[in-house]
């Protein structure tokens, strides 16, 4: 595969269902308050960044899939939070 387009493509759904799934979960547990636009916003942003940084680093630099992922999902469950705080978004 010349474009390494499996990864991208899976992560793509996975990342997709996920966010959705994510904010009633978030509301359900008042972990934030119900700024459905704002929440949208920032998981847009995190879904584009874990699907563009994931296919980097696995598929062009060839890091291993296991460090690659936990790098990834490490940093930006860190930043969607501090995103959160800023936007007012915490209970």
């Amino acid at each position: 595969d010349i474009l390494k387009i499996k990864t991208l493509i899976a992560t793509t759904l996975v990342v997709s269902v996920l966010l959705i799934l994510k904010f009633y979960l978030y509301v359900a547990i008042k972990l934030i308050k119900t700024y459905f636009f704002r929440y949208l916003l920032v998981q847009l942003i995190s879904a584009f960044l874990n699907i563009l940084l994931t296919w980097l680093l696995i598929d062009i630099l060839l890091i291993p899939t296991i460090i690659a992922t936990t790098v990834v999902v490490g940093s930006l469950f860190i930043g969607r939070f501090i995103l959160f705080y800023l936007l007012k978004m915490i209970q």
